[in-house]
């Protein structure tokens, strides 16, 4: 794989970069009674992949047809699209006019991760500091730029949480639901 890129074309099909192919991976479900969340959905603008708590998309220019993949072991990704259909993901994107930016960053090598838990924490939000952590570490190595926090502008404590940023010339978008507390009886 030529360093640098995110995916590349390989004996006919699509070969992602380690570090990207990690990325998604910690996003995916590793239930196999979710089928259709344990792929990568293609959609004309990029490629998205959930758990039901994690959320990643990444806008890039690609050639392949909308659909899922199965991403193997090597970083292949097959076409699957007998998997099902895959969930709406939009409808858990905070829409522009309910978020509120609350901490910014140029990279996260001049910012140590630790700095956006810190911001999350001061809201008051229930989230599970180890997902977003592993999240933060792999946009490290990808090397992400461009990095902007943002909660619900009106329930930043009950509602899930953004980053958005670039991966070289690619946006993305992070989501992370928050944990919802015990039910009293």
């Amino acid at each position: 794989m030529k360093p640098g890129v995110l995916f590349q074309t390989e004996y006919g099909h699509i070969r992602f970069s380690k570090q990207f192919r990690l990325m998604l991976k910690s996003c995916m479900s590793i239930e196999s009674g979710r089928y259709a969340l344990d792929n990568i959905s293609v959609t004309e603008t990029g490629f998205v992949v959930t758990n039901g708590y994690k959320l990643f998309c990444c806008c890039v220019n690609h050639h392949l047809q909308p659909g899922l993949l199965h991403l193997t072991t090597e970083g292949f990704g097959l076409a699957n699209n007998d998997a099902g259909n895959f969930p709406k993901w939009q409808d858990v994107t905070l829409k522009d006019d309910e978020v509120k930016e609350i901490y910014k960053a140029n990279d996260l090598i001049a910012t140590i991760p630790e700095n956006f838990i810190y911001h999350l924490n001061r809201t008051g939000l229930n989230f599970r500091i180890g997902w977003t952590l592993d999240v933060l570490n792999r946009l490290e190595k990808l090397n992400a730029t461009d990095l902007v926090l943002y909660v619900h502008n009106k329930n930043a404590t009950e509602k899930q949480f953004m980053i958005r940023g670039r991966i070289q010339d690619s946006n993305f978008l992070y989501v992370q639901m928050p944990i919802q507390p015990p039910r009293e009886q």
